[in-house]
């Protein structure tokens, strides 16, 4: 397969773009892929936490925008290339959103934390009039008020971007992980593991199609398909993702 670039970015630190970096790109190497993980933090907070003999992918740093353009140059025979952004907007989250498949936005159901977000879509928006780029909105630390996710919700349909089902919740397992060099997968926390595991075939049906593509047709029940249209506007996702990401699952559970 071809290199996959995500990025996690939002200029707001305390989101969850390292902890969901970390536990994404476990899950993609449990999955059986290559993965490398660059951290652009210049605190390193990745590099600090890395532990070579105990961590499944692989680590690079970046500390210039030269650096990002040039990652699928520099880190070759790698699946995916996940870039953990840094807790600011700068050149190098300019040039990571240009070199991207796929641009992730962690955000809280905290107003703050939203707002943090309109540089990083600024720039979406611009990279959109040169080359489209895939972008969605990933909600951490969910909690349990209705009213918090519903207004966050909100907010988030009037930037046009939508947001992945799959989110993640405020759990203990995250933070004792990042204190002892490990993942949610080195504890015991199911929903936890469960959460990044929905991610992975999130992130590859909302993925733009390469190579050569086919044409997939078929005929249902008119009423089936009204359902299942009223169902994807519910959850804000399109009837082809949805489709796709069904696809995916079928296959991996019968192969």
């Amino acid at each position: 397969m071809e290199t996959n670039v995500i990025s996690f970015l939002n200029g707001k630190g305390g989101v969850g773009k390292t902890t969901t970096s970390i536990n994404v790109a476990t899950c993609l190497v449990r999955q059986g892929f290559r993965v490398v993980v660059v951290d652009t933090d210049p605190q390193a907070s990745i590099g600090n936490w890395y532990d070579e003999e105990k961590c499944k992918f692989d680590l690079a740093e970046a500390s210039s925008e030269k650096e990002i353009y040039t990652v699928r140059k520099q880190l070759i025979g790698y699946d995916f290339i996940i870039i953990d952004g840094a807790a600011a907007i700068s050149a190098i989250s300019s040039a990571a959103v240009m070199v991207s498949d796929i641009v992730l936005i962690p955000v809280t159901p905290s107003p703050l934390d939203f707002a943090a977000c309109g540089a990083i879509i600024a720039v979406i928006e611009a990279r959109q009039n040169l080359r489209p780029v895939t972008a969605r909105f990933l909600i951490t630390k969910k909690v349990a008020s209705t009213k918090m996710l519903e207004v966050l919700k909100d907010s988030i349909s009037d930037t046009g971007i939508t947001a992945l089902k799959t989110g993640t919740g405020q759990r203990q397992a995250y933070i004792r992980t990042m204190l002892d060099g490990g993942t949610v997968y080195d504890t015991t926390d199911s929903h936890a593991k469960g959460q990044h595991k929905q991610l992975e075939p999130a992130l590859h049906a909302i993925q733009e199609p390469k190579g050569i593509t086919k044409k997939l047709q078929m005929n249902i029940d008119e009423e089936l398909h009204k359902r299942f249209k009223l169902t994807c506007l519910k959850q804000d996702k399109e009837m082809t993702e949805v489709t796709i990401e069904m696809i995916i699952k079928w296959l991996k559970e019968n192969e």
